[in-house]
C-alpha cells in the first residue's frame, strides 16, 4: 500500500519589503528593498542617486518608519537640503524628528573606519533608525588602509543595521566597469546593486537605471528608462517586461464596433471586433485620420467612451478637420468627456513614458475605444530595436482591457506597384488590416479602400471607391470594370478599341492587387 508522505517543512514566507517610494521601482523590485538588506546605489555625479535617497527617506517616514542620513562628503546639509526643497516629497517638518542627518566626514578624518562604524551604531539606536543612508562610499574606501579594512567596514556597518531591522542604503559615486564588478569587495557583500546611468543617444542623453545583483526574491532585469522631476525620481518599468501575461478575452465579450458608415461596416460584417487591433495602412492624405475621429464619434454616439492618442495634429486641429467632414457633434463628444484628446509632438518622447499615459488615461475612463496616430510616433522614441515587442505588449494589454485600437501607419509611396509596410511581424500585433490607396483614372487622383484583413470574422474583400466632403465620408459600392487599382496605376478593363468588359466586382488577380511586404 503506498504512503501518502507530507512534507514537514513550513510553508516558505517571502521576507518583509521596505517601499522605496519610488513606484516604478517598486515594481521593478517585485515590492521594494528587502528588509533589514544593504544596497549600493551606484552613478556618477548628478545621476539621482541622492535623490533617490532622499526620496526613499521621506516615504519612509510618511509609513511609520525613521531615517538617518550620514554624508561623507564635502557638502554640507544645509545645501543638500537646499536642494531637495523644490522636489514635492520633501518635508521640512520631517527633518531632525523623524529624519536626522549627520555628517560624519570629520569623524572620519579623526578615527577612521572604525571611529565611523562606532559612530553609526550608536545614531541608529538613539535614532532607532530603520532606513539608513550613507552618502559618499567612495570617501570611506580612500580612507581605508587596504581592501580588507574597507572589507571589514562593510561588514560590519551591515552587522549592525540587520541586528536593529534596518535597511542600508550606500552611494557611491564610482562608474561601475563591467570588469570591476567582479573585483570590487563591497558588491560581493551587498543584498543589491542599482546602477544610474546617463545614455547618450544622439544629441540627448538618457537616464537609466539597471539593477545588476537584488538577493532575496524576483526582479525584472534590464534597463529601464528614469526622469528627475518635481515628483522626484519617475521610473519607467521596460512596458515588454511588465506588460506579458498571456491571458486572452472570453469570446461572449467580443461585439462588433461600427464605424458609422453604412459602406465601411458592411465590409467589415458589422464593425471591428471587440479587443482587436487594427492598423490603418494608406500614404499620408489617404484618410486615416479622418476614418479615424469617425470611429470615435461612432463610438460616443453609443456612450462608449474613447480616446485619441496622436502626435500631429493638435486638439484644435482636429476639432476643426472633424467639424470638416460633418462630424458636428464631435466637438461636443469631447466637451462632455466622452471623446479624450490627448495629443504630444514626437519629437523627445520615449516609449515606456508614452505608454504608462495612455494605459493611465485608457483606465481612467474606461475606454472602449482608442485611435493611435501614429505609429511612427513611436518609432521616433529612441530605442527602434525594441518597437516590435514593445507595441506586441501595448496592443495585448489594451486587447485585455477590452479596447478596440485603431493605429495609423504610413506608407512613403503615394503610387507603387509595392506596399512596404514598416512593421514586422504584422500578424503579432494587428488583427485587421484596412488598406487606403490614392489611385490615379482619368488624370486624377482617386482615393480607395479595401480590406486586407479581419481575423476571426468574415469580411467583404472586394475594393470600393469613397469621398471625402463636407456632409462626411462615404464609401461606395464595389468598382468596376477597372484593373491595377491598388498598385495606384489602374486601368479599364476593355478591348483594344477601348470598348469595356463587363465585369461585376474586381478581379482578384496579382496584376490587380499590390505586392505588400514587411519589413523591419
Amino acid at each position: 500500500m503506498a504512503e501518502n508522505i507530507t512534507s514537514s517543512q513550513p510553508a516558505r514566507t517571502p521576507p518583509a519589503r521596505l517601499s522605496s517610494g519610488i513606484k516604478g521601482l517598486d515594481r521593478i523590485l517585485a515590492g521594494g528593498f528587502v528588509q533589514s538588506g544593504s544596497y549600493i546605489i551606484l552613478g556618477t555625479p548628478g545621476s539621482g542617486k541622492t535623490i533617490l535617497a532622499n526620496q526613499a527617506c521621506f516615504n519612509h517616514i510618511v509609513n511609520g518608519g525613521r531615517a538617518l542620513y550620514v554624508t561623507l562628503l564635502a557638502e554640507t546639509h544645509s545645501r543638500m537640503l537646499a536642494n531637495m526643497t523644490v522636489l514635492d516629497f520633501y518635508d521640512p517638518a520631517a527633518v531632525t524628528d523623524s529624519i536626522y542627518y549627520i555628517s560624519g566626514y570629520q569623524v572620519l578624518q579623526r578615527d577612521g573606519l572604525h571611529g565611523l562604524t562606532e559612530m553609526v551604531r550608536k545614531e541608529i539606536r538613539q535614532r532607532r533608525a530603520t532606513l539608513l543612508v550613507v552618502d559618499g562610499l567612495t570617501t570611506a574606501e580612500a580612507a581605508s588602509e587596504s581592501s580588507l579594512d574597507f572589507k571589514g567596514f562593510i561588514d560590519q556597518l551591515h552587522a549592525h543595521t540587520e541586528s536593529n531591522g534596518c535597511t542600508t542604503l550606500l552611494l557611491s559615486h564610482q562608474r561601475v566597469v563591467e570588469t570591476e564588478k567582479l573585483y570590487r569587495p563591497e558588491y560581493t557583500m551587498v543584498d543589491g546593486i542599482i546602477e544610474l546611468h546617463d545614455v547618450a543617444v544622439g544629441e540627448r542623453n538618457l537616464r537609466e537605471l539597471f539593477v545588476s545583483k537584488f538577493r532575496g526574491g524576483p526582479h525584472i532585469t534590464g534597463r529601464h528608462l528614469f526622469e528627475i522631476t518635481d515628483a522626484g525620481l519617475v521610473v519607467y518599468p521596460r512596458t515588454e517586461s511588465i506588460l506579458s501575461v498571456t491571458t486572452d478575452l472570453p469570446d461572449n465579450q467580443r461585439a462588433q464596433q461600427n464605424f458609422g458608415l453604412p459602406g465601411l461596416d458592411k465590409m467589415l460584417s458589422g464593425g471591428l471586433p471587440q479587443a482587436t487591433t487594427t492598423m490603418l495602412l494608406g500614404v499620408s492624405g489617404s484618410g486615416k485620420t479622418l476614418l479615424g475621429l469617425q470611429f470615435l464619434a461612432a463610438g460616443a454616439a453609443q456612450g462608449e467612451p474613447g480616446l485619441h492618442f496622436g502626435f500631429h495634429e493638435s486638439p484644435t486641429q482636429l476639432l476643426s478637420t472633424a467639424a470638416g467632414i460633418g462630424l458636428t457633434d464631435f466637438d461636443s463628444q469631447v466637451k462632455n468627456g466622452l471623446i479624450e484628446i490627448i495629443w504630444q509632438l514626437p519629437l523627445e518622447g520615449l516609449l515606456d513614458i508614452l505608454a504608462e499615459r495612455l494605459l493611465m488615461a485608457v483606465k481612467r475612463r474606461s475606454v472602449k475605444r482608442v485611435v493611435i496616430d501614429s505609429f511612427q510616433g513611436f518609432e521616433q522614441a529612441y530605442y527602434p530595436e525594441r518597437l516590435t515587442r514593445f507595441f506586441t505588449a501595448l496592443a495585448h494589454e489594451l486587447h485585455l482591457l477590452g479596447v478596440t485600437t485603431l493605429v495609423s501607419v504610413e506608407l512613403h509611396d503615394i503610387i507603387s506597384p509595392t506596399v512596404q509596410i514598416p512593421i514586422t511581424p504584422v500578424s503579432t500585433i494587428f488583427n485587421n488590416i484596412i488598406f487606403l490607396r490614392y489611385t490615379e483614372l482619368n488624370s486624377q487622383l482617386v482615393r480607395l479602400l479595401s480590406i486586407i484583413k479581419e481575423r476571426g470574422s468574415p469580411f467583404d474583400p472586394t475594393i470600393r471607391q469613397f469621398t471625402i466632403g463636407a456632409t462626411g465620408i462615404v464609401v461606395t459600392e464595389p468598382v468596376e470594370r477597372v484593373e491595377g487599382l491598388l498598385t495606384g496605376m489602374a486601368h479599364y478593363v476593355g478591348s483594344a478599341s477601348g470598348t469595356a468588359d463587363v465585369a461585376t466586382s474586381l478581379p482578384q488577380s496579382s496584376s490587380t492587387r499590390p505586392r505588400i511586404n514587411e519589413s523591419a
